[in-house]
């Protein structure tokens, strides 16, 4: 099969091995990639039997040039889209047109069963969002951003605008789902709020070994709060309501959920969806909060024709 003069054929097993390959190659930087590769038995592992795990669960699709894989891409079909869980082009065939072809071949696939595409990109990766771009991909900012936080003792207060409260079960993750579709629907709309509800639903379970809080002032439910403290690290998830953006009150709820998990680790972080990260660190400036912001992968949609 041809796209925009580029042979595209179906990845046999052993072209998955060096398709595992190029793949830990090229994902070096990332958390995951570094794990396995500094683990010289999880490595050998997932050299041995990562290729069987992706060709039966994934639709594996490669260019090769004399003999040589050039790129490749590896999808899978879910309930509403066709995911792109990876796209690689070999750094000698870059430029040559492989991965939009590659990606107009995914599309093509979608065609008749799903009306959307999705994909995730690391936001640093500039030639691919670029592609991705020119290919009409949308971020609708309900990707995760997390900023290390470095917080001082003196910025430590008692809050008299804001009380959390324990939650649990059900009622968490109603309350969670309720303030993720109030700042998306106030950022990006409730049309595409619905969207990507219907392609990424929340998880339907609460964690272990996580508190779960509400916000509330004055009785009124503002927020939601997960912390989850892991060895000498609280990771926090936060939602804000839009109704006390940029007031005294979200100044007061971040503070206290900062200093809640400071209170057991020494290290914090904080994550919130990209659709509140500008009114986050408009706060985190504000009370000198030294921090420092992770790349993030960022979950890219396209609806077709």
């Amino acid at each position: 099969m041809k796209a925009c003069n580029v042979e595209i054929e179906r990845a046999s097993i052993f072209d998955m091995y060096k398709i595992v390959r190029m793949a830990l190659s090229y994902h070096k930087d990332d958390p995951k990639s570094q794990e396995i590769l500094s683990n010289p038995l999880k490595s050998f592992l997932y050299k041995l039997l990562g290729p069987l795990y992706v060709r039966s669960t994934l639709t594996s699709l490669k260019v090769a040039v004399q003999g040589k894989i050039a790129g490749y891409i590896l999808i899978k079909r879910r309930d509403h889209s066709l995911h792109v869980w990876d796209l690689v082009v070999d750094p000698e065939f870059r430029g040559q047109g492989i991965g939009e072809s590659l990606m107009k071949f995914a599309e093509k696939h979608a065609e008749n069963r799903h009306r959307y595409v999705t994909l995730a990109v690391m936001e640093d990766n500039l030639p691919a969002m670029r592609l991705y771009r020119k290919l009409g991909y949308e971020n609708l900012q309900f990707s995760p951003v997390c900023y290390h936080l470095k917080v001082d003792k003196e910025t430590e207060r008692s809050s008299k605008l804001v009380d959390l409260e324990p939650i649990s079960g059900e009622a968490s993750i109603r309350s969670r789902s309720k303030h993720f579709s109030n700042i998306l629907s106030a950022v990006i709309g409730p049309g595409k709020c619905e969207t990507i509800q219907l392609l990424y639903p929340l998880p339907s379970k609460v964690r272990r070994k996580t508190e779960y809080f509400t916000i509330s002032e004055s009785g009124r439910e503002v927020g939601h709060v997960s912390i989850k403290h892991r060895k000498e690290l609280a990771s926090i998830f936060l939602f804000i309501d839009p109704s006390i953006w940029s007031t005294n009150t979200e100044k007061e709820a971040i503070m206290k959920v900062i200093e809640k998990a400071h209170l057991r680790s020494e290290r914090v972080e904080i994550c919130v969806i990209q659709a509140y990260k500008k009114s986050l660190e408009g706060v985190l400036r504000d009370e000198n909060c030294v921090t420092e912001r992770r790349p993030s992968r960022l979950a890219l949609i396209k609806k077709l024709k």
